[in-house]
């Protein structure tokens, strides 16, 4: 789904996707990747809304969503998305990211308790860092 960030396709090309595929979902996120790759995220924010009219169950979008609205410094709105990405997302791999992207936005939304727990508990379902501290208490 995301577009290589080394070369990416030019905005255009982007947009005119969506032109000929209005009903793909893919194609607005990667038009959403483009205009994230270029620092435009205010942009990106009606973009992913779009995405989200066609799949509003889409974990992926509705965590793209999360980052364009921290982005702009806006975590009271992003913090929905992140908790919907997490509960709709059944990817176990996936499970500690989601966590951690909600925890985040707790935290830049001045909820830091709140954060603390999750991020706490993103490090426990991380998968590729939990092997080395299992076991291990967390402070």
């Amino acid at each position: 789904m995301q577009i290589d960030d080394d070369n990416p396709p030019p905005l255009d090309e982007l947009e005119a996707a969506v032109r000929y595929a209005p009903g793909d979902r893919v194609a607005w996120l990667r038009l959403s990747d483009g205009y994230a790759l270029a620092d435009m995220f205010e942009a990106c924010i009606p973009i992913l809304q779009q995405a989200l009219r066609l799949a509003p169950r889409d974990p992926h979008s509705h965590a793209a969503l999360g980052h364009a609205f921290l982005a702009i410094e806006s975590p009271r709105e992003a913090i929905p998305h992140f908790e919907e990405a997490k509960r709709l997302d059944p990817d176990p791999d996936r499970a500690g990211r989601r966590t951690f992207d909600l925890a985040a936005a707790l935290d830049e939304a001045g909820e830091h308790a709140a954060a603390v727990g999750l991020f706490r508990k993103a490090l426990e379902l991380d998968r590729w860092n939990a092997a080395p501290r299992r076991g291990a208490k967390l402070p």
